[in-house]
């Protein structure tokens, strides 16, 4: 059974000369090493139910666990060093090299400093800037791209078991944003941390989400997967939600891994292949280019690992 990284327990949120709950009776668990999204509208109380756990907002009651420890008994200071916090457009120091930007914290723990030096080189191979290219740079010579970048480098620099990102490309260009989100993806693989990100982006929620957090006037709508929430939306908020816009983009998003199912012999022999890392709107081409009803899928060691059927992309764009 895994691990609950992070659990909230009946948590409300009033702020001061407000009559109504930012956040109301939200009661959830995140596993740990899982990717979360917080999805919903403008004044949702999405980005709230984010900033409780790093305490920028305080919570009005209820608790917040940790890893099993009530966050309020922690000191805040040496609690908010352990986590990981991307903002838009990074929230760089813009007085500060990169190479200190990502130093921040390590720095403040007072690590060695050649074990800053090569913890600030592999960070930045792994979001892959050129460490001497760009080390001595400053927020200000960089684009919107490569200071997100850095702030998702300074974020991973202390090895946090918990990551919080308040939509840290929505004031990126859609190109960069894309090169980014797959990049956060491919971080996340190697790095297997557990991640709570928000957003108001339906494609977004989809494509970075293991797990998606609906959110509308203060309250948890639905927590569910990604395919749970498009294919059974809890109510008719969630459904006007995530069906808004183009359905397509919601193949583009999921993986084919939510409509992968047991395929027989015969299926296996006559049926187009296609590489289990592409997305279900990739097997929709392919079975309209060759008339096919079903793909089947090939894992990453060259077995089958089932069948999609074009029966079930057709109820899922429903």
């Amino acid at each position: 059974m895994a691990n609950i990284a992070l659990e909230y327990k009946n948590v409300y949120k009033k702020f001061e000369g407000s009559d109504r709950y930012a956040v109301s009776d939200v009661s959830l668990q995140i596993e740990e090493n899982d990717f979360v999204t917080i999805l919903g509208t403008s004044g949702s109380g999405k980005t709230t139910l984010l900033k409780m756990v790093n305490r920028i907002y305080e919570l009005t009651s209820g608790t917040i666990e940790l890893f099993g420890e009530n966050i309020m008994d922690l000191d805040v200071n040496e609690y908010r060093r352990h986590i990981g916090y991307v903002i838009q457009q990074g929230g760089l120091f813009p007085h500060k090299t990169v190479e200190d930007n990502i130093a921040t914290v390590p720095k403040l723990l007072k690590w060695d400093e050649k074990m800053i030096k090569e913890r600030t080189k592999e960070l930045m191979e792994l979001v892959q800037l050129d460490y001497e290219t760009y080390r001595k740079r400053y927020p200000n010579s960089l684009s919107g791209g490569e200071q997100q970048r850095v702030g998702i480098a300074r974020a991973l620099a202390v090895k946090p078991r918990l990551m919080l990102m308040d939509e840290p490309f929505g004031a990126i260009d859609a190109i960069t944003r894309s090169k980014l989100q797959q990049e956060l993806l491919r971080l996340y693989e190697n790095v297997q941390n557990t991640i709570l990100f928000v957003t108001h982006d339906v494609f977004e929620a989809i494509l970075l989400g293991k797990k998606i957090i609906v959110m509308d006037d203060g309250k948890v709508q639905q927590y569910d997967t990604p395919y749970n929430i498009l294919l059974h939306p809890a109510n008719e908020f969630v459904s006007r939600l995530v069906r808004s816009g183009d359905q397509f983009d919601k193949l583009r998003a999921l993986s084919l891994e939510y409509l992968t199912e047991p395929a027989n012999e015969e299926e296996i022999h006559d049926g187009i292949r296609i590489d289990g890392l592409k997305h279900l709107n990739e097997a929709l081409l392919l079975m309209l280019q060759n008339d096919a009803s079903h793909v089947i899928v090939i894992g990453d060691d060259g077995n089958v690992k089932g069948k999609i059927e074009m029966s079930a992309l057709k109820q899922l764009l429903q």
